[in-house]
């Protein structure tokens, strides 16, 4: 395994470590190796040039450190000031781990079950000539993900210029429109029928409900604008459904509530709701950690709206 800016194993591990809070580990990922600094492997090149050695032979190189691919996750982790909690789960094989990975980095998505195939089988220096054939010394796992990091170009948006105000004019229109084809279904029942529930006192308002909705559409049109922007629809392909799947219950809720007038069947659906913005909250955080941040507010307006459904429904049996 080399580590470096651009080896397939290191930019793996370091988006994986970027986009994701919690992360599944199989066992694959404990499997134990020992990583080395692409440097090193230069050097090695290098010094094999000039150095008198056996005709045909093999050596056996490595780092300093021996260390699990996990271990890497966690040290890239800290080494990038970022909490992530690996959970290990015995059950995923390396063809489901290759359709996971192909959800949250496609771009590696196509080699990398060949990847993780390698991954599953120890890579420990057994044959230690090396040390006495050359004069490299490879650095620690520290050392190389340090220099790796470093080497690492921080790709720009996926989307720019044109491109972009086109994005965010679509995801801020498509919210606007859930939210007026939704009014639609208020039209009648505001007037006749709502009035007329038993309602807790807390409850606000009926100008109040327009005035926030209108708010939290544009927050969260603004929130998908950013994470698409930022990786392109291929690569924020899960974030992204999970927000489009969170859009359509966001829609359908009115036409439940009022235009079905079934607040019980409303409630159902609107728990479904609030997972699926949670769900697209925490997806959105490793992205772009202001569109996770612009999709909070929404979660808690959701929470109040489920907690005063709920009300409606006990109080209107």
């Amino acid at each position: 395994m080399i580590v470096g800016g651009g080896s397939l194993p290191f930019e793996m591990a370091r988006r994986l470590v970027e986009k994701l809070s919690v992360m599944l580990t199989p066992s694959w990922v404990r499997t134990l190796a020992q990583p080395i600094a692409v440097g090193d492997v230069v050097a090695y090149l290098l010094e094999a040039i000039d150095t008198r050695l056996p005709e045909g032979g093999i050596f056996e190189i490595g780092g300093a450190d021996t260390i699990s691919y996990g271990g890497l996750m966690r040290e890239i982790a800290q080494q990038r000031g970022r909490r992530r909690w690996m959970i290990p789960v015995p059950v995923l094989s390396p063809r489901l781990s290759s359709r996971w990975l192909s959800l949250f980095s496609p771009r590696e998505a196509r080699v990398g079950k060949a990847m993780i195939e390698g991954v599953r089988n120890e890579t420990i220096v057994k044959d230690r000539s090396a040390e006495t054939a050359f004069r490299v010394r490879p650095v620690g796992i520290r050392e190389a993900v340090r220099r790796a990091l470093a080497e690492t170009v921080r790709p720009g948006p996926a989307l720019s210029g044109r491109r972009s105000l086109l994005a965010a004019a679509t995801t801020i229109g498509v919210c606007l429109a859930v939210g007026a084809v939704g009014s639609l279904a208020n039209a009648v029942s505001l007037s006749s029928w709502y009035p007329t529930l038993s309602k807790p006192s807390w409850c606000p308002p009926g100008w109040v409900f327009g005035s926030v909705w209108t708010v939290m559409y544009v927050l969260m049109g603004v929130a998908a604008w950013r994470v698409w922007r930022r990786d392109g629809i291929l690569e924020a392909r899960l974030p992204l459904a999970l927000f489009t799947v969170q859009l359509v219950l966001n829609g359908a809720w009115s036409w439940i509530f009022f235009g079905a007038r079934a607040p019980a069947a409303a409630l159902v659906e609107i728990v479904a709701l609030w997972l699926a913005v949670l769900a697209t909250t925490v997806f959105f955080f490793p992205r772009d950690r202001v569109a996770g941040w612009m999709m909070v507010p929404y979660l808690a307006w959701a929470s109040f709206a489920t907690a005063l459904n709920a009300a409606i429904v006990g109080l209107n049996p």
